[in-house]
């Protein structure tokens, strides 16, 4: 899920980065992932086994080759299965939804929603003033 993110979106704001350090330093994810991760969904960055214990949050950067520059562990993707994803994916829309204001929100969800139904993913500009 992080590497996706990783992949699409290659750089976020200061904002949206503070939301999704708080949510790992938060008690919600430890509720989110259920304790221990089950076999074939770990992964290791020179602090254990992850699903043991709290998360340590660091801005870092990492080389062509995926060595950490703040530790010098190579990093891993982490495979974690479609409902794990969907929990993920919910709890940062609830973390949002708090801090946000709700009705803005609820109009990019909207928003988002019409752009993905668009034909070939573009929307047209032409809208009806009326529907009977």
């Amino acid at each position: 899920m992080l590497h996706r993110l990783r992949v699409t979106v290659r750089q976020v704001t200061e904002e949206t980065a503070g939301v999704v350090e708080r949510w790992f330093e938060s008690e919600r994810d430890a509720e989110v992932w259920g304790g221990e991760l089950g076999c074939g969904r770990r992964g290791w960055h020179g602090q254990g086994w992850l699903g043991n214990g709290n998360w340590r949050v660091t801005r870092m950067q990492m080389d062509e080759m995926g060595v950490c520059l703040s530790c010098g562990e190579k990093l891993v993707s982490i495979d974690i299965d479609p409902k794990e994803t969907e929990n993920f994916t919910a709890s940062l829309t609830n973390l949002v939804r708090q801090r946000e204001v709700e009705a803005d929100f609820m109009q990019f969800q909207g928003w988002g929603l019409r752009q993905q139904s668009a034909t070939n993913g573009c929307q047209g500009t032409a809208r009806p003033e009326r529907l009977v």
